[in-house]
């Protein structure tokens, strides 16, 4: 009934600018991390 789903899936964080804005560069460096350190997905 259960399969488990292989791999890690972080959540992802959103990173602000002090001014409250989303730091969108942030949440790119942050992305390819993920990518680079092999997780299989991105619970967001």
């Amino acid at each position: 009934m259960f399969k488990p789903i292989p791999g890690a899936y972080p959540v992802m964080i959103t990173p602000y600018n002090t001014d409250g804005t989303v730091d969108y560069g942030a949440v790119r460096a942050l992305t390819e991390w993920y990518y680079r350190e092999g997780c299989a997905g991105i619970f967001a």
